[in-house]
């Protein structure tokens, strides 16, 4: 499991850190993006994308996974019905990109 650390300038010059890490030590960490106007810090991991904010607290935790699904099914599911045998699959974070105009 990778958990991500700040290390930021405190009180008299000593360092301060902050730590995160996904609720599941299984749960991989695949990309990290900060905003650059808000210093809030985008993370997408297995099954989970969260928002925190620059110290690193969670703000958000989004669910992506585990969704019933088969690699021979063209995705999303809800757009067009697969026939093949479904089973609950990992999401895995393959882009992690801040909207800037939506501010998101």
């Amino acid at each position: 499991s990778v958990v991500w650390v700040l290390l930021a300038p405190g009180a008299a010059g000593m360092p301060q850190f902050s730590t995160f890490h996904s609720e599941n030590r299984d749960w991989t960490f695949n990309h990290l993006t900060v905003h650059r106007g808000t210093g809030a810090v985008y993370v997408g991991a297995i099954n989970r994308v969260y928002k925190l904010t620059g110290n690193l607290t969670i703000q958000v935790a989004h669910k992506t996974g585990p969704e019933e699904d088969n690699k021979s099914c063209y995705p999303p599911l809800i757009v067009q019905p697969c026939s093949e045998v479904l089973t609950l699959t990992n999401n895995v974070n393959k882009l992690l990109i801040i909207d800037y105009s939506e501010n998101r």
